[in-house]
């Protein structure tokens, strides 16, 4: 959908793929298929560092879950005070609460992603303050408190 949605964006919008998984080679063929092949870079895995630079120079996290039972990129994002635009493509219960952010639901088409983060993308002051929320949103959590939850 992401990729669906960069040909709606200014020219200037890239994005920048994290990670491995089965579906990179249909993914590539995706982006030439839209002709944006200047526009997006499918990095792999990334160490540590690399991941923190890329949080830190972002504007948005796209985060499109499919079969996830977390959501430890949404967290990520939030402690880097990223906004984050997401694509539910199932509805799950790990929404984060309290954090503002464009929301482009199932079913959504190309456009409505690129409305969304469009929002983002122009508006320095709202995508500030919706990375904002989700780093107070996201301060409490940690390991020893998930663990415990878990355990209760």
């Amino acid at each position: 959908m992401l990729l669906r949605a960069l040909p709606l964006l200014p020219a200037s919008t890239r994005a920048v793929i994290v990670g491995a998984g089965p579906d990179r080679g249909r993914l590539e063929a995706i982006v030439q298929r839209l002709g944006v092949e200047t526009r997006v870079t499918f990095a792999g895995y990334v160490s540590d560092a690399q991941l923190v630079d890329l949080y830190a120079r972002c504007r948005a996290v796209f985060f499109a879950p499919v079969d996830e039972d977390f959501g430890f990129i949404t967290l990520e994002a939030f402690r880097f005070a990223q906004a984050r635009c997401d694509l539910y493509r199932q509805r799950r219960a790990h929404r984060a609460r309290g954090a503002r952010r464009e929301r482009a639901d199932r079913g959504a088409d190309p456009q409505a992603v690129a409305d969304a983060l469009a929002t983002l993308m122009t508006s320095m002051d709202r995508s500030q303050r919706a990375g904002e929320a989700g780093f107070e949103a996201t301060r409490g959590i940690t390991w020893e408190r998930a663990v415990e939850t878990l355990l209760a």
